[in-house]
């Protein structure tokens, strides 16, 4: 992380700058130098998006060798994953309280359109990037269980096939081993498919939805509240 701190601040200056420029705000400085201190705020704020980009995006690598390297979590141990689902938790009410905290703005100043669709832009990609963890776990123990199934499905294929058979009278009932061990097979291939391939749990999904409600709750209370306002002065 602090590797990427410089990287961090010169994209932060760059976008913020585009954006002075862009936006034809950087004209009116001129006119009143004062707000040269004003628009200072900007490169901060960008600093700590990028920052909290860059952050995930360093945790996201690291979980993904992990999970190609070293999980060795068993289908039906997905309750070792919580830590995960906590982590993107923590994650998702840290940035969801600052994107609502960023509405209270609304009230004192009218938003730009392009103001609101950047900031649209980047809750949603915020919003991937802190599922992406889960999804890339889902992704492994996917296709963990796919090969898990096909090598039970090819198990059972050369447990029934007339080939196995010691005469080609002998019946599979005649034989207790082997019909003990494809009962088994059945049984764990079962198993095996009704596996959780998420780990997420009911409560979890519900935190995790309100918390994505709650900035666009607060945006629409803060828009309310602020033509109110102008309504009453």
């Amino acid at each position: 992380m602090l590797k990427a701190l410089p990287y961090i601040f010169v994209c932060a200056l760059v976008v913020s700058i585009g954006y002075v420029f862009s936006q034809g705000i950087a004209d009116k400085v001129t006119e009143q130098p004062k707000r040269v201190f004003l628009l200072l705020q900007a490169v901060p704020i960008w600093l700590a998006g990028l920052s909290l980009f860059s952050s995930n995006i360093i945790v996201l690598r690291f979980i993904k060798r992990h999970l190609q390297k070293h999980f060795r979590v068993r289908l039906f141990e997905m309750e070792e994953m919580m830590p995960l689902c906590k982590l993107v938790l923590h994650n998702f009410c840290l940035t969801s309280i600052l994107l609502a905290i960023y509405s209270v703005t609304f009230l004192f100043v009218d938003v730009p359109l392009t103001d609101a669709m950047l900031l649209s832009v980047i809750s949603l990609l915020i919003v991937l990037l802190l599922l992406q963890p889960i999804l890339e776990v889902h992704s492994v123990v996917s296709k963990r269980r796919s090969l898990t199934l096909a090598r039970i499905n090819e198990s059972l294929k050369m447990e029934t096939s007339p080939e196995m058979r010691v005469t080609e009278t002998r019946r599979l009932v005649d034989d207790d081993t082997r019909l003990q061990f494809i009962s088994d097979l059945l049984t764990v291939r079962t198993e095996v498919e009704r596996a959780p391939s998420w780990p997420l749990t009911l409560p979890f999904t519900l935190k995790i939805l309100v918390l994505i409600l709650l900035p666009m709750l607060s945006w629409t209370g803060a828009g309310l509240m602020s033509q109110l306002i102008k309504v009453i002065l």
